[in-house]
């Protein structure tokens, strides 16, 4: 090994080496390294505080942790396996739930949407008059609770809208194929 040059530096003899200019001599593996568990430490730590925040406003009404709990297992997914894993199974499971549910919504008519909006509102009406409860309250109770029930009104009105051309179509089909099927029969003979 050569002897280091007089008033040579030590990025001058190893390229891979870089001043910082105070002095100090940094890697710049060592460097990405260190930036590298840096960052992962805060997507952890910021990951986590929203997923306890959606916890902890779990008791309010609305939708807070299954909106907040996906977002902060979501982000803790850029930096972590474990996390990407449980974030697909998450994924898979609610397609199959979505799945179930608009098979199950698909049964119903879309003539039940009124009534079942009705009925929902009359009940938050009548809670008002007979709970004794601040009316402010229940109203918001009640309005943060009407979330799911629109949803449902709203996938009833989609999925049946989907059914009808579906049913149009192949009721067109089914009169097409019978007219060319009656028309390659030929007239039928008189019965007698």
């Amino acid at each position: 090994m050569a002897a280091p040059r007089p008033g040579a530096r030590p990025e001058d003899e190893h390229p891979q080496i870089e001043s910082t200019g105070t002095g100090r001599v940094v890697d710049p593996a060592y460097a990405r390294r260190r930036k590298s568990i840096i960052r992962r430490f805060a997507i952890l730590i910021i990951g986590t505080v929203v997923i306890l925040v959606g916890i902890a406003i779990a008791p309010i009404p609305g939708p807070g942790p299954m909106v907040l709990g996906p977002l902060g297992l979501a982000i803790l997914a850029t930096e972590f396996e474990w996390a990407r894993r449980l974030l697909n199974r998450f994924r898979t499971g609610a397609m199959d739930i979505q799945a179930q549910t608009d098979r199950l919504t698909g049964m119903v008519s879309r003539v039940w949407i009124i009534p079942v909006v009705a009925v929902y509102w009359f009940l938050v009406w009548q809670a008002t008059r007979y709970l004794d409860v601040r009316d402010g309250i229940v109203w918001a109770v009640g309005i943060s609770t009407f979330i799911p029930v629109a949803y449902w009104c709203y996938r009833v009105a989609v999925l049946r809208a989907r059914k009808q051309p579906l049913r149009k179509l192949y009721r067109k089909i089914k009169h097409g194929v019978e007219a060319r099927r009656a028309a390659h029969r030929g007239p039928t003979p008189p019965s007698g």
